[in-house]
């Protein structure tokens, strides 16, 4: 059983104060920016007592809009630490989301990073007046105090070291913790309310699922953090890595990504899996440009790995070849990796097994916000294809009648904030309502169908999941986006949006026959009414900024349709007369 008897802070800064390594680093322009436990433990202590000497108590709403960075870190733990409720914001939510969450959570103080995030408050300031408002940036903007000079209200406190320690046993473990307001595919964000008990289970039961769970830890070990700190699922994994004394390297800027795996070699990193389609694809793309001998080679590796059966021990054959090609590409991403945890979105089979079979040991756990985030991971020794695992330590699982996953257990939300509507909708009868889709197999692993509320629904009845089929296109290096179309139509067919190298160097004729390819290999997989009878060509990625993905890289398929609409009905104008007609751009 779980113990979920301590607050977050204190599980967390009791693993800080055993770590003999440095704490976290944090990516500069200059290389990376250390911390090691005392003058990570006296930042928390300073910024907690500031907090406290600037009228701050328990209960009250302290929001941060920050890059990821040993300070949001520091800024969290610092506001759970005196008792008061955490409000994470995206960077890249619009100056709208973040004024409603500033209104709707009641906030008191804000913690914002860097010239670009200030710059978002600009049109609704005058609003958000009686906010105090603190900036991580030397130069802040009209009406916001830096966090120097805010940082020096801690030596005002009269005898800070007891007053520290009295301020971090006022929270209680079924204190509200965290609101945390989901980015949401449809609809306005909702305010997750999270008890410390739920993240105190949110970041040790999925732990003893890691595939370097049980590992004697050295100087060299390290985790590598890239995904959003406002995001439950790296929020609970930064706060893990720190509870078992694991020190993180943190990089808040993608485009770095690359370099910090060769320069930092981690143990093991989460990710969404749009990465490991990335970096699938890349791969895919050296193999198919390589030539002479080596590429013969690499060509030949990359075929071998279809043979690959996880769980088992390869040949000798396969072992050479790992010697000669899949130790390189290893050496890539660091050379060190224990292996990968995926999450926020459906990682497809295909990938999950091709990162396995180049001896990066990779899978995919499953979780809400709601959920603080864990319900089920993988066993490392036992990996199912197309699975997210089965249920984690002290949860239930069960599907409904309509195939609803629901869930129960500590980690279990409190509540949406303000919402009691929803709240009632969601928690019925002690269950947790996921609103996803799937099946358990009789050895208990979990598989996700897709989400409940973005069937497909055909005008002849039957109901298609769109989140498997567009996996596997993302499998294709020339596809960069899709989305599956043809609610209430006869038939479904897909936009397409193509990487810009393959556009640019591919004539029109090859692009119909690699797609034509592609789409009939797929059809081959499916049942009759899910195949792909045509598509259609986009330029316009889908983008956090048009609005067409969360923060997290999810597809807001709502708006998407909206947004395509045009391209949508040509599709179907298209083939009104003849459906049947082959593959049609």
């Amino acid at each position: 059983m779980i113990d979920t008897s301590q607050t977050l802070h204190q599980l967390v800064l009791e693993g800080v104060r055993k770590n003999e390594n440095f704490i976290c680093a944090t990516r500069e322009p200059y290389g990376w920016n250390k911390l090691d436990s005392t003058a990570f433990t006296d930042f928390v202590r300073k910024t907690a007592l500031a907090l406290h000497q600037a009228g701050i108590k328990k209960g009250d709403k302290v929001a941060i809009h920050a890059h990821n960075s040993s300070h949001w870190i520091i800024f969290d733990l610092a506001v759970m630490s005196i008792g008061a409720i955490s409000i994470p914001i995206y960077v890249t939510q619009s100056p709208e989301q973040i004024e409603y969450i500033l209104d709707h959570s009641e906030t008191k103080l804000i913690f914002v990073s860097g010239e670009q995030l200030m710059e978002r408050y600009k049109d609704f300031e005058h609003k958000i007046s009686h906010i105090q408002k603190i900036a991580l940036a030397k130069n802040p903007k009209e009406g916001f105090t830096p966090f120097d000079e805010f940082l020096k209200k801690s030596e005002e406190a009269q005898n800070p070291e007891a007053l520290f320690e009295e301020l971090k046993g006022v929270a209680q473990p079924d204190d509200l913790a965290c609101i945390s307001y989901t980015s949401g595919t449809t609809g306005t964000p909702k305010g997750v309310m999270l008890s410390h008990r739920n993240l105190a289970h949110g970041i040790q039961a999925p732990m003893k699922r890691c595939f370097f769970f049980g590992k004697k830890l050295t100087k060299e070990d390290a985790g590598l953090s890239f995904l959003p700190f406002s995001h439950i699922f790296e929020h609970a994994v930064i706060y893990a890595y720190l509870k078992i004394s694991l020190p993180v390297y943190i990089v808040s800027d993608p485009e770095m990504i690359k370099e910090a795996l060769k320069e930092t070699a981690p143990l093991h990193f989460t990710t969404v899996p749009r990465v490991l389609e990335k970096i699938y694809q890349n791969i895919m793309i050296k193999a198919e440009a390589s030539t002479g001998i080596m590429g013969y080679i690499f060509k030949y590796a990359i075929n071998l790995t279809k043979t690959y059966k996880i769980n088992e021990r390869p040949g000798l054959l396969y072992s050479l070849i790992d010697k000669v090609i899949f130790r390189r590409i290893r050496k890539e991403l660091g050379g060190r990796i224990e292996g990968i945890t995926a999450g926020g979105a459906a990682l497809s089979a295909e990938i999950m097994h091709f990162f396995n079979a180049i001896g990066i040991p990779t899978a995919q756990a499953y979780g809400l916000t709601e959920t603080a985030p864990g319900l089920t991971a993988y066993h490392k020794h036992n990996l199912v294809l197309g699975s997210v695992g089965s249920a984690l330590e002290d949860v239930e699982i069960k599907i409904c009648d309509d195939g609803e996953i629901a869930a129960k257990g500590p980690n279990i939300m409190l509540g949406y904030y303000k919402d009691e509507e929803k709240t009632k909708d969601a928690l019925r009868d002690g269950w947790f309502h996921t609103g996803d889709v799937g099946h358990i197999d009789e050895r208990g692993f979990l598989f996700i169908t897709d989400r409940k509320k973005e069937l497909l629904k055909l005008s002849t009845g039957k109901y298609i999941a769109p989140n498997p089929i567009e996996n596997k296109l993302a499998t294709y290096p020339f596809i960069e986006q899709s989305i599956l179309v043809g609610d209430r139509q006869k038939f479904c067919a897909v936009i397409l949006i193509l990487t810009e190298s393959y556009r640019a160097k591919t004539g029109p004729e090859k692009v119909k026959k690699d797609i034509s390819r592609a789409i009939k290999s797929i059809n081959k997989t499916l049942s009759p009414w899910e195949t792909i009878k045509t598509y259609r060509l986009s330029e316009e990625l889908f983008s956090i900024e048009n609005g067409e993905l969360t923060p997290t890289l999810k597809k807001k398929r709502s708006v998407i349709y909206k947004n395509r609409h045009k391209d949508i009905q040509a599709i179907y104008d298209a083939c009104e007369e003849n459906i049947n007609t082959p593959l049609t751009p």
